[in-house]
């Protein structure tokens, strides 16, 4: 346990220090995991959430190929014309957007599909694209809290207490829905300075043509099927019982057929350092899991607690929110859930509420997804996000980010801890 820790926190600064390539750092700590035998090989994959790695490949691949056809530049115009090139509208419209997407959409797929867009527009008015891309990862975070369906936490906490979709609409939306608000207007505040067009640049987008954008309309038209048929597949995975990964490759291959792609061509367009940094952590994140140490600090902190609701309530949101910033949220949400059940039968006021509105279930939901939020790394959707905007020549620090996310963040779970409260505990 100890040796896990050290080369996980030796490998976090370094990432965090931004003098290496985090992808290569996640994958030593993994290979010293192995080396040392902390992990055997055969454990150490896993950890490995290959249904994540799937579905990024699978939705890279789709949007690699979509991009192709000029959508995106033609979104870019046609949103950028509608308010008249104002950043502050666009900020705003694109991030509402994500948020709503992401409720009935996984988060990282609702931003492959916003990102590029939003590269476009910040290129064509000669932007700054971090606080575009900075409010639709919190937007698709926030957003996919709302739903069972928009967050892989909710899907694990959902299936575990037998919720229902509308179990976390009418329990979480609304808290949502606030900081959302509260979000926008800080977000507001601390980047309007920046997002100001000049009138030579708001000229010259009312001058662009974006009737001949579109190069290859009978190619988005196949794209546009392929990705409505992908949609569907997700809102209906439950049902017809096919995992959103098959669901995302079986479109990009159906893509790259019906399309007449280059089949290395499309995978190129795969961001595989990402890929590879998410192997990586899943790796360093499985050796505490299987050490002990997440379930023994969990346990020790929840004992602090010593029975009351609404210490107990908070201890889970804040633990969860600070833990979730730090690793990957969806090991740690396994491991807590057997220990909310538990709780949960000690707690009477817990136990008394049933488990729909136990406060209990509802502070873990909120801060494992809202957590992820405080770093660059902290959730799926940030590393993606930020990857692709690598790609394109914008890189951004663990630190730059760590500046604006982290107070953010903290600012969101305090709505929450004040909602939870309100609503649940009648204080």
């Amino acid at each position: 346990m100890i040796a896990s820790i050290a080369i996980f926190a030796i490998c976090y600064a370094l990432i965090m220090s931004d003098k290496f390539n985090q992808t290569t750092i996640a994958l030593l700590g993994a290979f010293l995991l192995i080396a040392f035998r902390i992990l055997d090989y055969k454990t150490a994959m896993s950890h490995v959430d290959g249904s994540v790695l799937f579905l990024l490949a699978g939705m890279m691949i789709m949007v690699g190929i979509t991009a192709k056809t000029g959508v995106f530049q033609w979104l870019a115009i046609k949103s950028a014309k509608a308010v008249k090139g104002n950043p502050l509208h666009i900020l705003w419209i694109y991030a509402i957007i994500t948020a709503v997407i992401s409720a009935f959409l996984d988060n990282v797929t609702t931003l492959i599909l916003i990102v590029p867009v939003t590269l476009t527009f910040t290129k064509l008015m000669k932007l700054d694209p971090f606080p575009f891309l900075f409010c639709e990862v919190f937007a698709s975070n926030m957003g996919g809290t709302a739903t069972l369906i928009g967050d892989p936490p909710n899907i694990l906490i959902g299936s575990y207490f037998k919720l229902s979709f509308v179990n976390f609409v009418t329990h979480v939306a609304i808290c949502i829905a606030i900081c959302m608000l509260a979000f926008l207007i800080i977000a507001t505040l601390v980047f309007k300075k920046s997002l100001k067009a000049t009138a030579e640049d708001r000229a010259n987008l009312e001058e662009v043509d974006d009737k001949g954008i579109i190069t290859k309309p009978a190619m988005l038209r196949q794209c546009l099927v392929i990705l409505g048929i992908v949609i569907i597949g997700f809102f209906a995975h439950s049902t017809i019982d096919i995992e959103p990964a098959v669901v995302a490759m079986l479109g990009a291959t159906l893509m790259m057929l019906i399309t007449g792609e280059n089949v290395r061509e499309a995978l190129q367009k795969v961001e595989w350092e990402t890929i590879f940094f998410f192997i990586g952590l899943f790796v360093m994140v499985g050796a505490l899991v299987e050490t002990g140490f997440i379930k023994i600090l969990s346990s020790r902190l929840l004992a602090a607690t010593k029975g009351d609701p609404a210490v107990t309530t908070s201890v889970i949101l804040w633990m969860s929110a600070g833990l979730s910033a730090i690793i990957n949220n969806i090991p740690f949400v396994a491991t807590m859930l057997p220990l909310l059940k538990d709780l949960n039968a000690s707690i009477s006021a817990c136990t008394a509420n049933g488990m729909v509105n136990n406060p209990l279930i509802w502070a873990l939901s909120l801060g494992t997804c809202l957590g992820g939020n405080g770093t660059i790394i902290g959730a799926s959707a940030n590393v993606v996000a930020f990857a692709m905007a690598k790609r394109e020549g914008t890189e951004v620090s663990f630190m730059k980010y760590l500046v604006y996310g982290l107070p953010m963040m903290i600012l969101s779970i305090i709505v929450c801890h004040v909602y939870l409260h309100v609503r649940f505990l009648g204080h």
